[in-house]
């Protein structure tokens, strides 16, 4: 086709690989942050039953028992919620920043497919219109289609963290007969 630039094709697949590494590095990233809270976690849970055991050694009468054992579950109960929150919260972190990456190289390939069909429009002879007319709908297509998947992604987002927030909050109450404060995530702009 006369006119038409390779290397805006080539710059674009260059760019949609470098989009590809960059959500895997967002990945890595946080499989990282998800392994230390896992070690956190595991690392406080075994310091509890050392210190748990300990306390039990030292029981010397039935009400001691009683005491301990609202003395250990408690905590345990409002580190879990709390492991249970950051975890939603890596998640969401993480989750937020694919889609950003992707948004982002989605908006260069629809101005890549939009110069596309300019050129189109401008290089090849009467009658193309229909062609390039068609590349605009699937465009419009696509965008729309886009919206609706970052609406969804959005909507699921804070559903989850309202889910963890009301089931964490049970949780404590149930234990402790207090309720803790809802943690919501840092939304980036």
């Amino acid at each position: 086709m006369p006119g038409f630039d390779f290397d805006d094709l080539f710059a674009t697949q260059r760019a949609m690989m470098n989009a590809l590494v960059s959500v895997g590095n967002t990945a890595l990233a946080s499989a990282e942050r998800m392994a230390a809270l896992h070690l956190h976690a595991v690392r406080e849970a075994m310091e509890d039953f050392s210190e748990g055991t300990q306390r039990m050694m030292a029981i010397q009468n039935p009400r001691e028992a009683v005491d301990l054992h609202h003395a250990l579950s408690t905590p345990q109960v409002e580190k879990g919620v709390r492991y249970s929150r950051s975890l939603a919260e890596i998640s969401t972190v993480a989750q937020e920043d694919a889609v950003r990456l992707i948004e982002a190289q989605y908006i260069g390939f629809t101005e890549t497919m939009t110069a596309l069909a300019n050129q189109i429009a401008k290089s090849t002879p009467g009658g193309s219109e229909v062609a390039v007319a068609a590349i605009r709908s699937t465009m419009r297509s696509a965008n729309e289609a886009f919206g609706r998947f970052n609406e969804a992604v959005t909507r699921f987002t804070e559903v989850s963290e309202d889910s963890v927030s009301m089931m964490g909050n049970a949780t404590v109450k149930a234990a402790t007969g207090k309720a803790t404060a809802p943690k919501r995530s840092v939304r980036r702009p």
